[in-house]
Parts: structure tokens; sequence; C-alpha cells
């Protein structure tokens, strides 16, 4: 009997625990025009987009269920990579139509992917875009996009000597939390699309700053 009692106790001391941490974090409150000016303060820079080619958005490629994983920025064929280009489980959205894209459209702007679900993807990765082309958009789109517990992978927001602390802090008021640290699931994610090490550094937290956060 008390063995019983003993489990009763545990198991209502976990559920008590599950149910702090849900509150917790149910508890944090995304301020769009509020991430957006600690956006500014962290990225200081003037956007760059000059290599958009388009004039309307175009869809090349339908989402289908199988399309669990999205791409800005897929470089294509005459990048002399084609990952992510035609993958049947990565949906590509890209500036450049001659990188062969799913959806022709640009990561900052909202109406560009509007014809995307919320709470779409388990991955998101911004591949190899530099971080003059960066705006409030893109993590306003990646939050809107991915399902909670999804994960937004980009390389490049350590450049410039940019700060990992004020950028973890920047990304958190979009409701995103640094997990540089669990990288299994990170490799596997680029690995999965055909990235490899030169292109994508997988390393670890000692010797590379992989910018990987999670959707809360």
């Amino acid at each position: 009997m008390k063995n019983k009692e003993r489990k009763l106790k545990a198991i209502k001391l976990f559920a008590l625990i599950f149910v702090s941490f849900a509150a917790a974090h149910a508890a944090i409150e995304y301020n769009e025009a509020e991430a957006i000016q600690i956006f500014d303060r962290a990225f200081p820079h003037k956007l760059d987009v000059t290599s958009k080619d388009m004039q309307n958005v175009e869809i090349i490629n339908s989402l289908t269920e199988e399309h669990i994983h999205l791409i800005f920025g897929g470089s294509g064929p005459e990048s002399g990579h084609s990952f992510g280009v035609g993958n049947a489980t990565h949906y590509t959205a890209n500036v450049l139509k001659a990188s062969m894209p799913d959806l022709l459209a640009d990561m900052n702007v909202a109406a560009d992917l509007e014809h995307l679900p919320d709470e779409r993807f388990d991955t998101i990765i911004a591949s190899n875009i530099p971080i003059g082309c960066f705006a409030p958009g893109c993590f306003i789109n990646a939050r809107r996009l991915l399902r909670t517990g999804g994960v937004f992978i980009v390389n490049t927001l350590d450049q410039n000597g940019q700060d990992p602390s004020a950028i973890d802090a920047c990304l958190a008021t979009f409701g995103f939390r640094s997990i540089r640290a669990e990288l299994d699931n990170y490799r596997t994610q680029l690995e999965s699309v055909g990235f490899t090490e030169d292109q994508f550094p997988f390393g670890t937290p000692e010797t590379v700053w992989p910018c990987i956060y999670q959707k809360i």
C-alpha cells in the first residue's frame, strides 16, 4: 500500500512540475512591435536584398504533406549545390528564380509567405544568407510557420562580430530559445538535405557557433 501511495505521490509531483513548466512557457507574451525594435538594436544594418529578381510572388511547386522542412535561400545548380531543390521533404523559398525554388518569395515579407499555413514546418533553415539580408519579417515568418517546438537554423547570425548573447536575447523576443548546445538533431537535419561540413559547419559549441533556435 505504501508503495502505491509513493507512486501516486510521484505521479502527482511529476504532473505538477509538468503543468508548472507548461504554464511558464504559456506565460510568454509575444509583442511584435517590441520584437522589431529589439531587432533593430541587435542587428544595426541596412537591408541589402539587391539580388531580388522577381516582380511578384510565384508558387512554382505546391506544398505537400511530406514537406515538413522549409529552406529560405536554398542554393541552386548555378552554385554547384542542389540541396533543398526538388526535395520530397524540404520546401524551398528563394528570391532568385534561377535557384529553382518551390516558392519565389522574400523571407522577410509576411505577405510573400501567406500561402503557407501556420505552424506547418518542423524545421526552417536560412541557408547561407548574408547578415545584411535579414529583417524582422524573417523571424516573424519563422515564428508563424514553425510548429511549437520546431527548430530554426541559420549559419550567419554570428558574423561581423555579433554578440551571441545579444542575438539570443533578441530572438527570445520573437519567441525562440537558443538550443545550440543540442547538436544531434541540428546535424541530422542539415545532412538530410545534403549540407556538408564545408557548406554549413556542424562542429561543436566549442569550435563553432551554430545558430539554432527552438520555437517556444
